[in-house]
């Protein structure tokens, strides 16, 4: 793998909150969401291709290097499709980051497939936006609970912090779509 030498995203979220370039509640730019989302799509797109499931995508998960290339990081958890406990093909393991996690995910009930990867894009694209997950204060359980009884989140789940920049329509719809 090619030196990624800008690190992750959520490195780079922290760096430029402790440089007092972002605010509290604030992530990156939506031009750079786009850039980083682009190719971390491709790259889920590669690996579902291939029937593997990331399960544990999130901004700590995404590495960039200085020319703009983005990489998937971190396969420690992930699956293949078809190679577990179910006979359909699904997987059946409770596994990755709470906050990033799906709900067919957190059942554990009737499996789950690659659209878990899709539903923790979203999340992950809130993450870039907010600088941090939805819920990410909460403990693990409750992130649990609210995930599987309430609505998916959206950018209304996070506390209101003034001077922060509502993303557009483009951004809310692709993580209504991926949610």
């Amino acid at each position: 793998m090619p030196l990624m030498d800008r690190g992750s995203c959520q490195y780079i979220l922290r760096v430029l909150r402790r440089t007092g370039e972002l605010l509290d509640g604030q992530g990156l730019s939506e031009s750079c969401i786009a850039a980083i989302l682009h190719q971390a799509v491709s790259g889920l797109q590669y690996l579902h291709r291939d029937r593997m499931i990331h399960r544990d995508l999130k901004a700590g998960n995404i590495l960039l290097n200085r020319k703009g290339e983005v990489k998937l990081a971190d396969f420690g958890v992930a699956g293949l499709m078809g190679v577990g406990i179910r006979d359909d093909g699904r997987r059946g393991t409770m596994i990755g980051t709470p906050t990033n996690m799906a709900p067919e995910v957190m059942r554990q009930e009737g499996g789950y497939d690659t659209k878990a990867d899709i539903w923790s894009m979203g999340i992950t694209a809130m993450e870039l936006a907010r600088g941090a997950a939805p819920y990410h204060r909460l403990a693990p359980m409750e992130v649990v609970r609210r995930t599987l009884k309430e609505a998916p989140p959206t950018f209304d789940s996070y506390p209101r912090v003034p001077g922060t920049i509502m993303p557009s329509g483009a951004l809310k719809s692709f993580v209504a779509a991926c949610l």
